[in-house]
């Protein structure tokens, strides 16, 4: 089984040196997304003061498969 690494960043890159194995690139998709929610979840308020999150999907050659980013854009009314 293939092994797909999991590296998040928001301004500090958390790279992940362990890695998962998943049957393949869809399931590894499917878990970066689940990954990326909890890992928003953990880190609210890092997320909120760098207003963006980047995870980046790999595969054992470095590859890179997948690439998620997410931001928080301000409202031009500051709310």
């Amino acid at each position: 089984m293939p092994r797909y690494f999991f590296t998040a960043q928001n301004g500090r890159r958390y790279p992940d040196p362990v890695g998962v194995d998943l049957p393949g690139p869809a399931a590894a998709r499917g878990y970066a997304v689940k990954a990326l929610t909890e890992l928003l979840s953990e880190m609210r308020e890092e997320f909120l003061a760098d207003e963006s999150f980047i995870l980046t999907v790999t595969d054992e050659a470095g590859l890179v498969l997948y690439r998620l980013d997410l931001s928080a854009v301000r409202s031009p009314t500051g709310a």
